[in-house]
C-alpha cells in the first residue's frame, strides 16, 4: 500500500492485478487494471496475463510470497515488464522458514529459537523445555493467513498449539520471544 501510495504522488499510474479482498483494494490508491482487463487470483496465471496486458511496459512490484515467487519465474526475454528482485535461488531461501532459519544459524545470525513441528509428536518436547512465550509461524503464510486472518499466531498453552496444527495440516515454526 505505502509503494502504491508513493507511485501515485509523483503521478505514476498504478494497477492491482489480484482479485484478492485486502486493506489494499480498498485504499484511494487502489486502481483496477484497465477496463474489460480481468482481475486474477492465481500466480501461477500471471505469465499469460502480462502476454494480452495493455500497456507498453511496466515495472512488476510483489505483495506477498506467492508473488515474488511468480515474478521471478518469468524470464526477462519474455516479458516487456521489469522487476527489481533478488535472484529465484534467493528469494527460495528468504520465503521458505526453514531455509531462513538454516541461513541464520550457518551465519551465526541473532533470531528467536525455533523449532519445525509436522506432527504433534513434535510438540511436547519443545514446549515443555521450560516456560517461554511461543509464537506459531506456518510454513506458508499465505494458506494460514485466510483461516485466521493473521500471519501468526502466539500461544501460551500447549492446548492450543496442538489445536493450530492439527486445524490446520501443514508444517508450522515453533519460535520463541527470547533470542538464541
Amino acid at each position: 500500500l505505502g509503494t502504491m501510495r508513493s507511485l501515485a504522488r509523483v503521478g505514476i499510474r498504478s494497477y492491482c492485478v489480484t482479485e484478492q479482498e485486502t486493506f489494499v483494494t480498498r485504499s484511494k490508491s487502489y486502481r483496477k487494471p484497465p477496463e474489460n482487463y480481468q482481475l486474477i487470483s492465481d500466480p501461477n496465471d500471471l505469465r499469460s496475463y502480462l502476454a494480452d496486458f495493455p500497456a507498453d511496459k511496466g515495472i512488476l512490484i510483489p505483495c506477498s510470497d506467492q508473488w515474488i515467487r511468480a515474478i521471478t519465474e518469468l524470464s526477462v526475454e519474455e516479458t516487456r515488464f521489469k522487476w527489481s528482485l533478488p535472484s529465484q535461488e534467493l528469494i527460495t531461501i528468504l520465503v521458505d522458514k526453514g531455509k531462513f532459519e538454516n541461513l541464520l544459524e550457518e551465519h551465526g545470525v541473532d533470531r528467536p529459537r525455533t523449532f519445525l513441528l509436522s506432527s504433534e509428536t513434535d510438540i511436547e518436547p519443545v514446549f515443555n523445555q521450560e516456560p517461554a512465550d511461543w509464537f506459531l509461524k506456518p510454513a506458508d503464510s499465505q494458506s494460514f493467513f485466510p483461516s485466521i486472518r493473521r500471519r501468526h499466531s502466539v500461544l501460551d498453552r500447549l492446548k492450543r498449539l496442538k489445536l493450530c496444527l492439527t486445524r490446520y495440516h501443514q508444517t508450522v515454526f515453533l519460535s520463541c520471544f527470547k533470542s538464541m
